[in-house]
C-alpha cells in the first residue's frame, strides 16, 4: 500500500503561518509529518499574545484534526531548524484507512495524548 504523499522543506525563518495556512481563517485538510531531526512549536495566537501548545520532533505530525473535521486551523507551526515534512492529504488519509482502520486509530491515540498533556498543563496552570 502506498501513501500519496507531498514533500516540502520549511525553514526556521519561516512558518506555515506565512505559507498556505496563513490564516486563521483557512481550511485545510491535510496532515504534515515531520522528516528531519529537528522541530516545530505549535503555537496559538489570540490577539496580541502568543502561546506554545507543544514542540514536535522528528516523526511527529500536526495539522491531523484536518483529517477529521472541516474547521479552520486552530493553530500555527513555526520551525525551529529547517526541516521537512511530507504531508498526507485527506483523500489519501482516507483510502489507506479503508485498507487499514489501525491508521485512524494510532492517530487517534495520539491526538488522545496531546489532549491529556493540555489536560494536564491547564490543571497545572491553576494551582
Amino acid at each position: 500500500m502506498r501513501l500519496s504523499v507531498a514533500c516540502r522543506s520549511i525553514s526556521a525563518s519561516s512558518s506555515t503561518e506565512k505559507s498556505r495556512w496563513s490564516s486563521a481563517a483557512t481550511f485545510c485538510s491535510s496532515c504534515s509529518v515531520l522528516e528531519a531531526p529537528t522541530s516545530v512549536e505549535v503555537i496559538r495566537r489570540v490577539g496580541d499574545r502568543e502561546f506554545s501548545l507543544a514542540v514536535l520532533g522528528e516523526g511527529e505530525f500536526f495539522g491531523e484534526m484536518a483529517l477529521f473535521d472541516q474547521e479552520v486551523r486552530s493553530a500555527a507551526v513555526r520551525a525551529l531548524g529547517d526541516v521537512w515534512v511530507l504531508t498526507l492529504e485527506k483523500r489519501s488519509f482516507l483510502r489507506h484507512v479503508r485498507r487499514d482502520p489501525s491508521l485512524a486509530f494510532r492517530i487517534l491515540e495520539r491526538m488522545a495524548h496531546r489532549i491529556r498533556s493540555l489536560d494536564s498543563r491547564v490543571v497545572a496552570m491553576g494551582t
